[in-house]
């Protein structure tokens, strides 16, 4: 996925494991494009900006700000009514016209802005099949109306898999068994680490500095009932760095060169665990970032 050369537009099958795939190499890779899914009728686009997500579209009448604030009785019939008006009046966004009637300050708006796009994203997984296309180039349109700040990827990954109930389909997003992977020194940005569940927690704890992903799913719920272990899958992915699968040694120092070294500094704590995480040494500091 992605090999294409830079610029050219990437078409295929869509699933959410595809999804899933496609939104942590945008985030980890720092990318900025556009990926449109359709399925059916639909047709949703999500615009990221170095990996973050600055805006997303749809085609479905629910999906659009204005029904959706008035969906979820953020605003009366009345002000989306005005909104419209003023809209076809001055030729501007929905937005924009809540702010120029006095109904939202522009903050209010960018807030509910947000909560429409991430509900867009979040959409995309409960598609079963699609086709999909990602393409590099920017959309002038999608930046005007883009919000000013971005939205991380992780928590939306999380949030996605874990509302998937085939337990198969999400063991399907992991990489293979023989992968051996450690836990990020950092969290993922935006993750709620005080949030995760027991079984997240454990799987965390089982993968340490390093092991084999085949490994983890054995000795967790994952291995038991992969159903279960949806949620837990997503932790065990996006909080995770790969490992090299060499390692250098490090020549031997003699007594007095070690007596004059300083001792190693540890990363900051931040695991779902009382422990401090892992010692940041070179292995740590060669593993993929996430954003």
């Amino acid at each position: 996925m992605f090999e294409a050369h830079a610029g050219a537009d990437r078409v295929g099958t869509f699933s959410p494991v595809v999804l899933t795939r496609i939104l942590k190499r945008t985030a980890d890779e720092a990318r900025s494009g556009a990926l449109q899914v359709v399925s059916g009728p639909s047709a949703k686009t999500v615009h990221f900006e170095h990996g973050s997500i600055r805006f997303a579209a749809s085609n479905i009448r629910k999906d659009r700000l204005g029904e959706s604030m008035l969906a979820h009785k953020f605003i009366s019939s009345q002000d989306y009514e005005r909104a419209v008006v003023k809209m076809k009046n001055d030729r501007c966004r929905f937005g924009e016209a809540l702010v120029s009637l006095g109904r939202l300050t522009e903050r209010e708006v960018h807030t509910e802005l947000a909560i429409q796009v991430q509900r867009i994203v979040l959409s995309l997984f409960r598609i079963p099949e699609g086709t999909y296309s990602y393409d590099d180039s920017s959309d002038d349109a999608a930046v005007a109306s883009a919000l000013p700040f971005g939205l991380p990827v992780p928590p939306l990954m999380l949030k996605g898999l874990r509302a998937i109930d085939d337990g198969k389909l999400i063991l399907s997003v992991l990489p293979p068994a023989s992968t051996r992977v450690r836990v990020s020194p950092a969290p993922p940005k935006g993750v709620p680490m005080n949030k995760l569940s027991d079984g997240e927690r454990s799987i965390l704890q089982i993968a340490g500095e390093g092991t084999e992903i085949g490994d983890i799913v054995r000795r967790s719920e994952l291995g038991q009932s992969a159903a279960s272990g949806a949620a837990s899958s997503c932790s065990l992915w996006v909080c995770w760095s790969p490992l090299p699968t060499t390692s250098r040694r490090r020549p031997l120092r003699r007594p007095s060169q070690a007596r004059r070294s300083s001792p190693r500094t540890r990363a900051k704590p931040w695991g779902p665990w009382k422990s401090t995480s892992p010692v940041a040494t070179s292995s740590s500091r060669s593993s993929t970032s996430s954003r």
